[in-house]
């Protein structure tokens, strides 16, 4: 594999689904971003306001699929005219059937990943959600660099998983979620000695946050760096099964343990709460 791979590199040959995938997604992130950002900044100085936000998804939305549909043909990776084949009801089944085991994933991880506003905001007040959204800022951006490093090795190890190279695809995700967990453990540490630091120098001392919901952010953030590797291997094998419903029953249990106990034990508890569940359903069945 590794052989293939580097002859095709070297010869500038991208039929393989690893380098023409991998090229395409590299490629058209990075402009996605850039066409989001100019797009933010001209809509707000052009005073769009809230709307800057739409019209800035929305316009690396339309620059990303034209990327990808222009890449695509390019590289010659539509099939053939007559070569298409026909549709099947089997066909059909199968990717529906994925596609839902995906839509209940993504709707369980948008339940304990997106909902702290909304319960802080309802049993903490508005004042805490801002509190909230600023001291787990720097969180969430080095999180988007720690994750990355599974998500680059994901079209390698989709291919090692179709290609049936069992023990090629064991040892190289050992080494992949290794150096996840390091990196994550190593930016654990930042966040817990440096997080509250950072906002009171970003913020000019306006808003305070806690020691302690640092070192639960750098908990979390090592949970979150294990995890990922383990459940994104779940999805890239497609052996999804019972875990479509663990991202559901642990969405669900996190709403009503934060909404339940935030309003007496306040955001550090909420932090622990979505630590403790991700140890306890995701990690568990995964592993």
């Amino acid at each position: 594999f590794k052989q293939k791979t580097a002859y095709e590199i070297r010869n500038c040959d991208w039929s393989s689904d690893v380098c023409s995938s991998d090229l395409i997604v590299q490629v058209t992130q990075p402009i996605s971003y850039v066409v989001m950002t100019v797009v933010l900044w001209v809509s707000l100085r052009m005073g769009a306001g809230v709307y800057s936000v739409i019209l800035s998804n929305a316009a690396a939305w339309v620059v990303g699929r034209a990327v990808l549909l222009t890449a695509c043909s390019r590289l010659r990776l539509f099939p053939a005219r007559g070569s298409w084949g026909r549709p099947s009801w089997r066909r059909f089944r199968e990717l529906f059937g994925f596609g839902k085991d995906m839509f209940l994933i993504s709707v369980g991880g948008q339940l304990i990943s997106a909902s702290q506003t909304i319960v802080i905001s309802r049993t903490l007040g508005l004042e805490s959600v801002a509190i909230w959204s600023v001291g787990t800022k720097m969180f969430g951006l080095i999180w988007l660099l720690a994750r990355r490093i599974l998500d680059f090795a994901a079209p390698a190890l989709a291919e090692m998983a179709a290609r049936n190279e069992t023990g090629q695809l064991r040892d190289r995700f050992r080494g992949v979620t290794l150096m996840t967990t390091c990196v994550g453990g190593l930016a654990a540490v930042l966040v817990a000695t440096c997080n509250s630091s950072f906002v009171q120098v970003w913020t000019h001392g306006r808003i305070s946050w806690p020691v302690g919901g640092d070192v639960l952010l750098g908990i979390w953030l090592v949970t979150l760096s294990v995890q990922h590797c383990h459940v994104s291997l779940v999805g890239i094998t497609k052996q999804i099964r019972f875990m479509r419903w663990i991202f559901l029953l642990e969405g669900a249990c996190f709403i009503g343990l934060a909404f339940a106990t935030a309003r007496w034990t306040g955001l550090e508890r909420s932090e622990e709460h979505t630590s403790e569940l991700q140890s306890q359903f995701r990690i568990s069945y995964a592993v």
